[in-house]
């Protein structure tokens, strides 16, 4: 007891584990990261008597993707220059892997896309 204040902890703060961790044979799922990708969906432009707002949202739409790829660009290329843009082999826990392949962009795969070699020593 600390002056007049009791001291609680949680058990994640406490050094102990919350959950049980799984059999260090089960804990490992092997995905690649094959780096940034380009964003898939492009503006298509609407019919020449579409009305002025449906232009104007095409427009909206057409400035953003510019600005996905211009970041598509920037982050590839810091990307190359760091790993020499070969693919990256990541061992994670089941549910990190699955999650990172769900929100990845399609950055992160289970088995590598034909044509894709790994880089030798990894």
């Amino acid at each position: 007891m600390v002056g007049h204040y009791q001291r609680y902890e949680d058990s994640d703060t406490s050094g102990e584990q919350a959950l049980p961790r799984p059999p260090a044979s089960m804990a490992i799922a092997q995905i690649w990261d094959i780096g940034p990708q380009l964003p898939a969906s492009v503006p298509k432009a609407p019919e020449h008597t579409a009305t002025p707002s449906a232009w104007l949202d095409f427009e909206t739409d057409a400035s953003h993707h510019v600005a996905l790829v211009l970041k598509y660009r920037r982050e590839r290329a810091e990307w190359i220059q760091k790993h020499g843009g070969s693919p990256i082999r990541l061992e994670l826990d089941h549910v990190s892997a699955r999650e990172m392949i769900e929100r990845g962009g399609g950055r992160y795969v289970s088995t590598l896309p034909s044509g894709l070699k790994r880089r030798q020593g990894v």
